[in-house]
């Protein structure tokens, strides 16, 4: 920027910001009116309790005593706070001080410019590579209209101007940025103070800052997943249209490495599916039982139940005459000739 236009941009900087500390401060209760609110009503209660003790009214004294003590502790709270808290003196930032902070973001960033236009102070990035996931330049956009409306962090939006979104999601352009809007996670307390107080030099710093270092705990995507989920199995990486879920063993897994039960269609991975004996199709371990006679896994469809035992039997351990399983069914031997001759005689005599 040119020394003309750097002090047409600190003259609305200073104005707009001044807007938003005016209404700060006309939005702010005075402390005096918070004190005679309290006072009042320490009052108030103490007349009732007052007049229940001169007219002899036992049942309400107790809560009056309690109401009017909490009273009390209120306006004593209120004047303790009042009395050690360190009040911050506002700045009154002069106009030398918003083009200073203008020359100091040319000094640290790429490119600043303005749109007057849009209203916005435009500070640019270097392109920004966190691990291995090129995520390109950024360009942070303060409306300084918008300031005045609230000093805090909606004026802001930071852009992709060369977006690589994660895979999951094109929304999100920076593990910490989501349709423009920064997650500074520890950095968010002194981002608001940076901003509130006008100095914007520290503010842009603090935002670069948050770009330029990955924090896996307030990440919108996690790094190792902003292609997309690996594979359990493989290892593929693939986006969350092409990779299903286990429900067996807990994990994602691509469309090569997983399938689903013949019986109830759920969808398992091939560690996570079994092969029935019977009818050799795949079933998860819901749909399949061992069988007590042949240690086989027997599915859903082709399993009998052995009407003797209760016991789950593959169709072909099942007698065909009885309908039992080996244990249940006692083959009777034929008689001897021997066996049927003394038993003629027996019923003879």
């Amino acid at each position: 920027m040119t020394h003309h236009e750097r002090l047409r941009v600190a003259l609305q900087l200073q104005k707009y910001w001044q807007l938003g500390q005016e209404r700060q401060l006309q939005s702010v209760v005075p402390i005096s009116t918070v004190i005679a609110t309290y006072l009042k009503r320490l009052r108030h209660s103490e007349d009732l309790l007052s007049l229940a003790r001169s007219r002899g009214l036992q049942l309400i004294e107790p809560s009056l005593e309690e109401k009017t003590q909490f009273h009390a502790r209120s306006l004593r709270i209120t004047l303790q706070d009042q009395e050690s808290s360190n009040h911050t003196v506002r700045r009154s930032f002069a106009l030398r001080d918003f083009y200073q902070d203008l020359v100091q973001l040319e000094q640290e960033f790429a490119d600043v410019r303005v749109s007057w236009e849009e209203s916005q102070l435009i500070v640019e990035t270097e392109p920004i590579i966190l691990g291995d996931v090129e995520l390109g330049h950024f360009s942070l956009r303060l409306d300084w209209k918008q300031w005045a409306q609230d000093p805090i962090l909606a004026c802001l939006k930071v852009v992709a101007e060369e977006p690589n979104t994660a895979e999951m999601s094109d929304e999100i352009s920076h593990p910490h940025v989501r349709e423009g809007e920064l997650c500074a996670g520890d950095a968010l307390s002194a981002l608001h103070k940076a901003f509130e107080e006008g100095r914007l030099a520290e503010g842009f710093l603090i935002v670069h800052a948050v770009l330029t270092n990955y924090n896996a705990k307030s990440a919108y995507v996690r790094l190792e997943e902003w292609l997309g989920i690996p594979c359990y199995d493989c290892g593929d990486v693939t986006n969350p249209d092409d990779r299903s879920y286990c429900a067996g063993c807990d994990h994602d897994y691509c469309q090569n490495c997983i399938s689903s039960c013949s019986s109830c269609s759920d969808s398992r991975c091939l560690s996570c599916l079994g092969e029935c004996s019977v009818c050799n199709e795949r079933c998860c371990g819901t749909c399949s039982e061992t069988s007590s006679i042949s240690d086989q896994e027997i599915c859903r469809s082709c399993r009998e139940i052995c009407p003797g035992c209760q016991d789950t039997v593959g169709p072909s351990n099942l007698h065909v005459e009885t309908g039992l399983c080996p244990d249940c069914h006692v083959e009777i031997p034929e008689p001897s000739e021997e066996t049927i001759h003394e038993a003629a005689e027996t019923a003879a005599s």
